[in-house]
């Protein structure tokens, strides 16, 4: 209840979040709530703002001043493709053309023909992972769905 609160209480909206929590005998506090980038943050950071976190952290860690830039450069996102039906898969069709667009990061094909497509919702994992750039956010989204109605 408490992470929900925070969460709803920061705005956060199709965001992953980081937030940590702390039992007392008075019940939970929050240490720390935020959002984050998730697991794609030093391509994201790297492509929107030219910060290197992975550098950044270990400077951090050495005592030294992190290179932090606030003028964003470009838009980026990470994007997962997921299945749509369970089932076996019988083939994968358009990844090849997909991944030669412009604005293409790093996309990865994590699946092939005759493995298992189990729904995100009963544990399944993505098909397709990612991430986009563009000069502004519209760009960055119409690149998205052009690889999602590219790839089969």
């Amino acid at each position: 209840k408490t992470a929900i609160a925070s969460v709803k209480a920061l705005g956060l909206k199709n965001s992953v979040a980081h937030i940590e929590l702390f039992k007392t005998n008075n019940g939970w506090r929050i240490i720390e709530a935020g959002p984050r980038a998730g697991g794609y943050r030093q391509d994201m950071y790297w492509l929107s703002y030219g910060i290197d976190h992975a550098l950044n952290e270990l400077l951090v860690k050495l005592g030294f001043e992190p290179t932090i830039h606030t003028k964003i450069k470009k838009s980026s996102a990470a994007l997962n493709i997921y299945c749509e039906t369970e089932g076996i898969i019988s083939s994968i069709t358009g990844f090849d053309e997909a991944v030669k667009f412009d604005g293409i990061f790093r996309l990865v094909l994590h699946a092939k023909p005759s493995d298992r497509a189990i729904l995100c919702g009963n544990g399944g994992n993505y098909i397709v992972d990612g991430v986009v750039f563009g000069d502004d956010k519209s760009k960055t989204e119409e690149l998205m769905l052009k690889i999602r109605s590219t790839i089969q």
